[in-house]
């Protein structure tokens, strides 16, 4: 499953930059991204058994989530320095919420995996 979502993820961050050149206002484009990411969430946990379905929409949605976040970094930024500190920035905000969610204690119901050290 892993691998249909990175073909169809690596489909979708390729072909984004040339569907939509020249747009100024990536709202639409982006909340369509974050749709996608959703309904498959949404067929995941309403039908696990369908995992090939669930990673097609995941994979659309995650591909092109990506390639808008680098893009809304650089046209934000208005020389190469203030995009570095805004990717610097960006980047370490997230894996701050990315360590902050591995040592939150475990929640009703989940149990931390036996491997991992609590």
């Amino acid at each position: 499953m892993l691998f249909s979502y990175q073909v169809v993820s690596l489909a979708a961050s390729s072909l984004l930059p040339l569907l939509t050149p020249g747009r100024h206002d990536q709202r639409w484009t982006a909340a369509g991204a974050a749709a996608l990411a959703a309904g498959g969430f949404t067929v995941l946990a309403a039908a696990p058994a369908l995992p090939v379905v669930a990673c097609t929409p995941l994979g659309l949605g995650g591909g092109a989530c990506l390639v808008l976040t680098l893009s809304f970094q650089s046209r934000r930024a208005g020389n190469s320095g203030e995009a570095a500190a805004l990717a610097g920035m960006a980047q370490s905000i997230g894996y701050l919420v990315a360590a902050a969610s591995c040592t939150t204690p475990p929640r009703a119901g989940h149990s931390p995996s036996p491997s991992w050290p609590s």
